[in-house]
């Protein structure tokens, strides 16, 4: 549910198709969120510290096209950066090239927890318009779990209320 909930928040903020997203992170939601990513028309290049890990994961997906980079090597040049790493759970701010956001018209923390909050002023403070934090993700995964339980989903209007009750 990790990348159907990421799309549909993505969606309710912008547009997917034809994006440029970078992903930073190696760990279990890539292979998800890649996925639904590249399926919703996104240009996913994804950066890892240990690319050779991040191969391993996404080996079960081969037949879709992932661009991965060492994080090292990042440049700027993405509408969209997404930060899937897991230093804002331990209160970190990821190591980024100062000029990474330059041109981004969106930064995404999957994290929707408090600690995201200096990720995201980090972003903004780099000149990024959008800066957004998982809590609409988290949202959306729960409509989609609702949906494969019960056969129904919640109306948007209730999605985008708890988003914004959530969020505040």
């Amino acid at each position: 549910t990790d990348g159907v909930g990421l799309v549909r928040d993505l969606l309710r903020i912008g547009c997917i198709k034809g994006a440029k997203i970078l992903i930073l992170g190696g760990g279990g939601v890539i292979a998800a969120i890649s996925y639904n990513l590249i399926t919703a028309g996104a240009d996913v290049i994804i950066a890892a510290r240990d690319v050779s890990k991040l191969q391993v994961s996404l080996k079960g997906l081969s037949d879709y096209n992932f661009n991965m980079i060492n994080l090292a090597s990042v440049m700027r040049g993405y509408d969209i950066v997404i930060n899937a790493t897991s230093t804002t759970l331990s209160d970190l701010i990821p190591s980024l090239p100062e000029d990474l956001l330059l041109n981004c018209h969106l930064y995404y923390d999957l994290s929707y927890a408090d600690s995201a909050i200096q990720s995201l002023l980090l972003a903004s403070d780099l000149g990024v318009p959008n800066c957004v934090s998982g809590m609409g993700m988290l949202v959306y995964q729960a409509a989609h779990a609702m949906q494969i339980w019960t056969g129904h989903m919640p109306s948007d209007s209730i999605i985008l209320d708890t988003i914004c009750k959530l969020d505040a």
